[in-house]
This record gives structure tokens, C-alpha cells and sequence, in this order.
């Protein structure tokens, strides 16, 4: 008799050992939020960065394309980087961003300055480049 009594409770948990407290789903539910929501910021960056350099009237120096004219030259900033994530979507590091100053791009000149805060933004003024 007391292995009858067992058997029922043996296969009552085996049914029932996907169960789980609405605090578990929760955070969980709270994780994957948050989750997108930087996924979607990553994408939307990319996005904007992909737009202005296919709009806009500057000249964009990619740093996979970039041969330095003396050893020394090096960036004010630390070397230009997009995270692994921003390549798998195709974003890549700009290294050098020109503007003339005739040019409509250079009403755009804070625009590029946020979106792409790696590079180095240089402005054309009658005779020469200067940097910003």
C-alpha cells in the first residue's frame, strides 16, 4: 500500500516541472526589453550614419581606407572604433570627415559631429583645412 501512495506524487511533479512565479517572467519579460531596446538604438544609429554619409555633401575617410602622409600623425582621439555589434549591422569607423564651408553640409556640421564622434571633422576655409 505505502508504493501506491508514492506513485501518484512521483508523476503529479513530473507534470508540473515547468512551472515557474510571475516574478521569474517579470524579470525575465524585463531582460528582453531591455534587450531590444538597445538593439534598437544600436540599429538606429547605424541607420542615421549610413544616411548621412549617402546624403550628404561631405567627404567621409573610412579608417579601413585611411594610410597615414607621416608616422607621426596620429588622432587627438583614442583610434576610431564602432563596437562589434555596429559592424555586424555595416556600420564602420570613420577616421576623417571634410566639410567646405560653401557647402550645405556645413549647416549639417553639429549633426556630423554627433553622429560620427570618432572621427576627425575637418572644415575647408578659403586656403585651408582647419580642424573642429
Amino acid at each position: 500500500m505505502d508504493e501506491e501512495r508514492e506513485t501518484p506524487i512521483v508523476a503529479k511533479r513530473r507534470l508540473h516541472w515547468f512551472q515557474f512565479r510571475l516574478r521569474t517572467m517579470f524579470v525575465l519579460t524585463t531582460l528582453i526589453a531591455v534587450a531590444a531596446m538597445w538593439i534598437g538604438s544600436q540599429v538606429r544609429i547605424v541607420q542615421e550614419r549610413k544616411w548621412l554619409r549617402e546624403h550628404s555633401d561631405a567627404s567621409f575617410l573610412p579608417l579601413k581606407e585611411y594610410n597615414p602622409v607621416s608616422p607621426n600623425e596620429t588622432w587627438r582621439k583614442a583610434t576610431p572604433a564602432v563596437s562589434w555589434f555596429r559592424e555586424l549591422l555595416g556600420d564602420e569607423a570613420i577616421c576623417r570627415v571634410g566639410v567646405d564651408q560653401l557647402s550645405p553640409a556645413y549647416r549639417e556640421l553639429n549633426q556630423l559631429k554627433a553622429a560620427f564622434p570618432e572621427a576627425d571633422i575637418r572644415v575647408y576655409q578659403f586656403g585651408g583645412w582647419q580642424r573642429r
